[in-house]
This record gives structure tokens, sequence and C-alpha cells, in this order.
């Protein structure tokens, strides 16, 4: 079943934001703070007014200046500590910036912290009201809309309990059952959906959904980046303080693992999990061929002396037809031609796929499958050629093709990205019209059958 996306009424009505496209603009915004190394310099510092300076100063931010359309979902991505609370504490208004401007066209609900407004020692019908007069709604509206939250949340008879005795799953249940009901025209998100169970995850996706369809501006933060990818329509990318990417949701989860894996610089060859060498095959491939039929878009950022660039990529059916159609069940092969620009001790390369609404069917790669390529020189080229059965359920697909070596660090599973080509295709699964579907959803998924006959005894 998809999901519900018929427009709230009552959302997106503020006079404000009706009569902008802009929901959310913000120029040249910096948050400082002093650091002092001694408690006696803060006083002194305060003794002075600023005649003299003690410590020294942190920019947690510095010079971001990004817009939000009215109904638009962007996405912030970053590591901890890049300042994606902090940007969303000024945009909240609980946080006053050091200097720039910030302009929210309509109501804005807030959830920023599990529990934030809420007094511990009332019940949750109690902070259901507190939280509604926070935002500047009476008693009677809170009251026309305290079914709908009760029911959204979904807590039960601890409705009438003090939140202090709350698990952090009912917390969130309530907190953003609160958020959602009071009619904003923003919703500023960071985090707090990571609690809840998955029938509340994704009872909370559906209705965001929902909010974006009735012109509702939201701003998300979340290091599950496969759902940044499913609601977003735009995403940045944070580092030290700073914005260092804007654009399609996909492209900035690359960027940020790209950016994250050159943080921690390539893992040494000698600490890379062991893995069966890849045998070559027999068959030479022509580089011309290949640069000929490739389906890479040449109009793309040049990129900053990558390690291994991927040149060119063809795909083809199991006859060696360039084919970017199949039946279901049956396979494509994906030939992917690299050059080295420096060597590369343990090249990857690796695959993502991608359904019509975003949703990541299925990524893996050379690392993931145990498959070492061999060590490759400055101007060496590589064909590495992908067999990929496709048995996922007709429609359209579209795929990322991305090269890099392992980085360093405690996680196997992060990579220093070289190269990336992101929303290839598309790729179309097509289906028989006689034949019986092998399966429903997503993806077949191996099933064994056995029976025995049952004993009366």
């Amino acid at each position: 079943m998809w999901p519900d996306t018929t427009p709230i009424a009552g959302f997106g009505t503020d006079a404000a934001a009706a009569a902008s496209k802009i929901a959310i603009a913000a120029r040249g915004l910096g948050k400082m703070y002093r650091i002092y190394h001694r408690p006696q310099d803060r006083l002194k510092q305060m003794l002075w007014l600023g005649r003299r300076a003690y410590g020294r100063e942190f920019w947690a931010l510095r010079d971001i200046s990004v817009e939000v359309c009215r109904g638009e979902a962007l996405g912030i991505v970053g590591r901890n500590g890049s300042g994606k609370s902090t940007l969303l504490q000024i945009l909240a208004g609980t946080l006053t910036p050091t200097e720039g401007t910030v302009e929210m066209n309509g109501r804005v609900a807030a959830l920023l912290e599990l529990g934030s407004g809420f007094n511990p020692e009332f019940t949750g019908r109690e902070n259901v009201f507190l939280n509604g007069a926070i935002l500047g709604l009476s008693r009677a509206e809170m009251e026309a809309r305290y079914d709908g939250i009760t029911a959204f949340a979904d807590i039960g008879e601890f409705i009438d309990q003090p939140i202090k005795i709350y698990s952090s799953g009912m917390l969130v249940r309530l907190a953003f059952a609160v958020q959602v009901h009071v009619h904003a025209d923003i919703l500023i998100v960071d985090e707090a959906l990571a609690v809840g169970d998955i029938f509340f995850q994704q009872k909370c996706f559906d209705h965001i959904r929902r909010l974006k369809s009735s012109g509702v501006s939201i701003l998300y933060v979340s290091h599950d980046l496969v759902s940044v990818k499913n609601i977003c329509d735009r995403a940045v990318v944070m580092r030290n303080g700073g914005i260092v990417f804007d654009g399609e949701p996909s492209e900035a989860v690359n960027f940020y693992f790209r950016d994250l894996g050159d943080a921690l610089g390539p893992r040494p060859n000698s600490l890379v999990a062991p893995a069966e060498v890849a045998e070559p095959s027999r068959d030479l491939v022509s580089i011309q061929g290949l640069l000929e039929h490739s389906i890479l878009r040449r109009s793309r950022p040049k990129l900053d002396t990558p390690g291994l660039e991927l040149v060119a990529t063809c795909v083809r059916d199991d006859e060696g037809r360039d084919s970017l159609s199949v039946e279901m069940m049956r396979a494509v092969v994906f030939h992917l031609l690299f050059r080295a620009h420096r060597a590369v001790e343990c090249p990857i390369v690796g695959m993502h796929l991608h359904d019509r609404l975003g949703n990541l069917v299925f990524a893996s790669g050379t690392l993931q499958i145990g498959k070492r390529l061999p060590q490759l020189e400055p101007g060496d080229h590589l064909v590495v050629s992908f067999r990929l059965e496709l048995r996922v359920s007709p429609g359209e697909y579209t795929f990322d093709l991305l090269t890099g070596e392992p980085a360093g660090g405690s996680d196997p599973n992060v990579g220093v990205v070289h190269d990336s080509h992101e929303s290839l295709g598309p790729l179309v699964v097509r289906r028989s019209a006689e034949s019986l579907l092998p399966f429903y959803g997503t993806a077949q998924l191996p099933l064994t059958v056995t029976y025995a006959y049952a004993s009366k005894t």
C-alpha cells in the first residue's frame, strides 16, 4: 500500500507564509562561544565589559546562508560536532546568533531534544496543554486537537501519569504527536525519530510526507541517511560549522561518505580484512568500445585529483548487447573502466540501486563480497565487471557507481570515496504478462518449503 499523501487541512495557512515562497531564509549566520582556560578568566571578561579579551573564540557556526521553500524538506547531515544542532536551535529561536539574520515565515514547531518543553512532574495530558501554550495556542485550540494527539501518540492510560516515568520511546511519541498537530508551517526535527519503534517510525514518516504535500516546510537532521534520501527534496552537508555541499540528497549522502573517508584517511593494506583475490578474465575489453558506448554523463564537476577515476561504464545483457532494459529475474552486466591517478593498494568498487521513490534497494561492492582487486599504479587502467541478477519487482530503477579504498578507523564499512556517479539509468525491469510473478514486494529473498503429514497420535 502506498503512503497516504492526502493534504492535511489547516496546514500551511499562515498569512506570512502564504505571501512568500520562501519559508526560511538564513543569511550569514554565525555563532561564537568564548572558551576560557581558567574559571577566573570568565569573571575578568565580565568585569572588563569586553574592553579586553580573555580566553579564545570558538565559532560553532560561521557564514551559514541557506533558504528553504514552502513545502520543501531539507536534510542536514554531517559528523558529530559539525554544527547541525546549533543551526537548528538558532532557526527554532532557542539560541541567538552572534552574527547574521534569520527570517522564518510562519509558525515553527521544533522537536530538538527528547522531552524539551516538558515538565517531568506533570502528566502527559498536562504537558500537552503546556506545550500548546508555549507554542501560542489557546486552551480551546488544544482541546480541539487533544484527541488527535493522544490517538497519534498511542500511549494509552500513561497519558495521565507523570512523564518522569515514561520510557524514551513513549516520550518521543508524545512530543512528536504534539508538534505535528499544532498546525505549524515549519517543522524542525533533530534525530528524535531514531528513538521510536519501527511501527511508530513508519507512522511518523507517512505523516511527514502528508505534511510536505500540504505545504509544510521541514528541516530534518538525522544520521539515518536512508531516511534523509527518502523524505528530503534537498540536503546540505556540514563540516566544522559551515556548509560544504548543497544539492540532491543522494549526492549529498555520497559527498558525506567521501568527506568522512577523507577525514579518516586510507586504511593500510595490512589491516584490510582478508579477501579472495579476484581472478582476471581471459577476455580483453576494448577501452575504445567502452568509451563509445558509455552511459556516464559528461556534465559534472571535475574531481580534485581522484585516486581512482571512473572513466566509462556500459550496461549489457547476458548476450553482450547494450541494454538498460531486462526481464525480471534476468541479469545485466556493468562494465566499469577505471584509471588510477596515483598508487592504490586496495581499490574497491561499489554500486547502489534505488527504486523510483528513491529507496535504497541494494548496495554492495568488491569489499562486501570479499573480492580483492589488484594493486594499481599511476596510469593503470582496469575494467571491473559486475553481473547483477535483477531479483526485484518490475519497474524503473536508478543506480550509483563509486570507487575508492578502505578507510582507517574502527568501522570496516567506511571507505574513502575517490569518484562517484549518481542517479544513472533508468534501468527498466520488465515482467512477462503471461508468466506467474515469482514474488511480490521489493526483492526476492531465499524461501524454502517443506511439509510433513500430521500424525493422529
